[in-house]
């Protein structure tokens, strides 16, 4: 269930963002941000968890 979660989050990220896929998206945030977006997803759900 986390996996697909987490999968429609970025394919919803790639694809609104003009990107033709998840993978292309991927490999573009990496390059920018120097790491893949599950990472961020992860932190950024830790971070919510724990404030609430």
């Amino acid at each position: 269930m986390i996996g697909s979660v987490k999968g429609d989050v970025i394919s919803d990220a790639a694809y609104g963002g003009g990107d033709a896929s998840e993978r292309q998206f991927t490999r573009e945030y990496g390059g920018m941000f120097g790491k893949p977006p599950a990472r961020d997803i992860r932190q950024a759900r830790a971070l919510t968890d724990a404030a609430a």
